[in-house]
């Protein structure tokens, strides 16, 4: 029989996207509210139950969490506005890579002056120990000042 319409060819050639597909991604994004932490922690509990990540380190990290987004929400903001934090994580089963991004004023966390942790609770002075916290919990931390945002990657070994 004659051709009665018009022929169209579709040609589709899957090369593979540039991730990984056992990683398994989280993002969140919360304001600068100390209400939002527990709203956070909810939702990295049900990402960490659904990736099978131990108790033990799902802890870990929301010690650091808790430490890390109450010092953004408390200090990085020298106005009253509302302000977003970014929270984003992979898991590859085998580590978390965490990052956190801020438009704060710049603070670089690794520059603060370490605790002395040799010396009774009363003659120590008032903070840092959060960081020493966060830097002894994970096993990398960097910070980056990225235009007007600053930028923590956090890398923790999954127990």
């Amino acid at each position: 029989a004659e051709q009665s319409d018009d022929i169209t060819v579709l040609v589709v050639q899957y090369h593979g996207g540039s991730h990984n597909s056992d990683d398994r991604q989280f993002e969140m994004i919360i304001v600068n509210e100390i209400s939002e932490i527990d709203r956070f922690q909810s939702q990295f509990a049900e990402f960490a139950a659904e990736q099978g990540i131990p108790a033990t380190t799902m802890q870990k990290v929301q010690v650091v969490f808790e430490d890390l987004l109450a010092n953004i929400i408390f200090y990085a903001y020298d106005d009253e506005a509302e302000h977003e934090i970014e929270i984003s994580m992979n898991s590859n089963g085998e580590q978390l890579k965490i990052t956190v991004v801020d438009d704060g004023l710049p603070f670089n966390p690794l520059e603060a002056e370490k605790p002395d942790t040799t010396l009774d609770l009363q003659d120590r002075e008032i903070g840092g120990l959060g960081i020493y916290l966060v830097l002894n919990l994970m096993e990398e931390v960097t910070y980056e000042r990225r235009g007007e945002r600053n930028v923590i990657t956090l890398t923790k070994k999954i127990d």
